[in-house]
């Protein structure tokens, strides 16, 4: 069988060499080995592998992040996106342009999303679940088209078992779904570059314009990538398309412009978040390589030599064109999404794990470059360099599946279950902590009535009826036997008498009523009162009134 030189516009991005039309007296790249140049069977059957590796992988990434979806209780962000997705989707827009700090399309598609598969946490989360998955299937096509095979495979692999990773597509946020498209854009730039067709960059804009839309993050990473994309683009011809690519995701994006304006005006969104110090960045640093780690020397040791050894390859490839144009582009999407935000904190902090957490893909790409360029000069086994960090990485997603890490809702929901009778009234201080629990209160079917405090307009997604002073708490706990407090550990600002953290709420409960008992939980703890005229009806000494424990840390 004869073989064919390939047109231009299938060339292998990364200077993998090719035996030339000129025969065995054409040498091959300098410091690459030659690769013959495959036949169109020989592709068919590369691509048919292409699809195993992927798909074997992605089953992977799925499996591990089914088998952690339900590990963890839905926490407050959640129950934000679970109670938004709810409304109409006018309501969603009207409402996260007033509210919010994020674009609404993450809302929008969980909105349809949950009116097909029901508005469950399992069902929210599996939207989360797919997107993840769909990150690692791209993150191999990208890589695949850059590279070559086995750094693919390396980087998809890294990404499956990236703990960070699983973290976000186990989630009710945006997070993961902006990845995805993220990756998505950058897969159709590249593929563009080295294509003579239109819709590569169209889809590329329409991508791209998804992921701006569903958080503002995915710019660092979309800006990085198309940086990168211009030095791909060998020719003016292809220089005039990236730019056009470019004017039309600019048109698409433009929309969006005044509400990002409005958003960035409404500091109370985002004034949680403090200017970055030098431990937040290594903290930062480190949940990209291996989050809920209990070894972060141990991550930064690995990270590091990973690192090395990625920036050797790709001085390797700077030195072919192709390899640098594929190595720019790396360096790109690699520094970019975690410098931006680092910079743009010194005006306004924004740098958080899951504001870079696109920095994990090219950082992927750099350590499977590296082992794969080891492995070409080694032999296989040199990919085992990956083995430390992936061990680390078994034993931080087992954290993830055993270990609580979030407030523990469901089990506030389980416990008052058990505990509350049909007239006691809930108290929620703040008055976004009944987002969570009612995701799993509503589902036992119970009615108690539920009051928050204070009065927080942007709760609104929600139901309850709000206390805005301490007349209202009079009236609701009015009549009610026993009385409720749930307020999130760690959170507030005033110490009360009898181990309760709590605010006004429980400053006035403790002045009008009786501690009755409490339970700790993950995050979470629960105080029951009792009216101080029905103190003589008790049995017992206070603390002791149907609760199990009424001090320290309950299961």
């Amino acid at each position: 069988m004869t073989t064919v030189a390939p047109r231009r516009h299938d060339a292998p991005i990364a200077g993998h060499p090719t035996v030339r039309s000129g025969g065995a007296d054409a040498p091959p790249d300098q410091g690459q080995p030659p690769r013959l140049v495959t036949t169109q069977p020989g592709r068919a059957r590369g691509a048919r592998v292409d699809v195993v590796i992927a798909g074997l992988l992605g089953l992977l990434a799925l499996a591990l992040r089914l088998a952690t979806m339900t590990a963890q209780s839905a926490w407050v962000d959640e129950g934000y996106s679970m109670a938004a997705a709810r409304h109409t989707a006018s309501f969603i827009t009207e409402f996260t342009g007033r509210y919010d700090a994020h674009p609404p399309l993450h809302y929008l598609i969980l909105h349809l999303w949950l009116g097909v598969f029901g508005a469950g946490v399992e069902q929210g989360r599996l939207l989360s679940v797919l997107c993840g998955v769909g990150s690692v299937l791209a993150l191999y096509s990208l890589a695949r088209i850059l590279y070559d095979r086995p750094t693919a495979a390396c980087a998809a692999l890294l990404l499956a078992l990236s703990p960070v990773a699983v973290w976000f597509s186990i989630e009710i946020r945006m997070y993961a779904m902006a990845g995805m498209f993220a990756l998505l854009a950058l897969l159709c730039l590249v593929s563009a570059t080295s294509q003579n067709r239109w819709w590569p960059w169209l889809t590329y804009a329409a991508c791209a314009a998804a992921a701006f839309y569903t958080d503002y993050s995915a710019t660092y990473i979309l800006a990085a990538g198309a940086l990168g994309a211009l030095f791909m683009a060998r020719t003016r011809h292809l220089a005039a398309r990236w730019l056009t690519s470019q004017v039309l995701l600019c048109l698409l994006v433009a929309p969006g412009l005044p509400l990002l304006a409005h958003q960035s005006g409404n500091t109370a969104a985002t004034a949680w978040i403090t200017a970055p110090t030098l431990a937040d960045v290594q903290a930062v640093a480190v949940n990209m390589v291996s989050q809920f780690t209990t070894m972060p020397a141990v991550v930064g040791l690995c990270a590091g030599a990973l690192v090395l050894l990625g920036l050797v390859a790709l001085a390797g490839d700077l030195g072919q064109p192709e390899g640098r144009r594929a190595a720019l582009f790396v360096l790109c999407v690699t520094v970019a999404p975690f410098a931006l935000p680092l910079l743009l904190s010194a005006f306004r902090p924004v740098f958080l794990t899951q504001s870079v957490v696109t920095t994990t893909f090219g950082l992927l790409i750099l350590f499977a470059r590296g082992a794969a360029w080891l492995a070409a000069r080694l032999g296989r086994w040199a990919l085992l360099v990956l083995a430390p960090l992936l061990l680390l990485n078994a034993a931080s997603i087992t954290t993830i599946a055993a270990t609580p890490i979030n407030e523990d809702w469901r089990g506030a929901a389980q416990y008052l279950r058990q505990q509350a009778t049909p007239t006691d009234v809930l108290i929620f201080d703040p008055r976004f902590l009944q987002l969570p629990f009612d995701l799993y209160w509503q589902g036992y079917g119970r009615s108690n009535p539920e009051r928050g405090y204070p009065l927080d307009e942007t709760l609104a997604t929600s139901n309850p009826q709000p206390l805005a002073t301490a007349g209202d708490l009079s009236k609701a706990t009015a009549g009610a036997r026993y009385v409720w407090l749930l307020v999130r550990q760690g959170q507030e600002t005033v110490s009360l008498p009898g181990d309760i953290a709590a605010d006004q709420a429980g400053r006035w409960l403790l002045a009008h009523d009786a501690l009755a008992g409490q339970k700790h939980l993950q995050g979470v703890s629960l105080y029951r009162f009792m009216g101080k005229r029905q103190v003589s009806d008790r049995t017992g000494p206070v603390g002791s009134v149907g609760l199990g424990e009424t001090s320290g840390q309950g299961g």
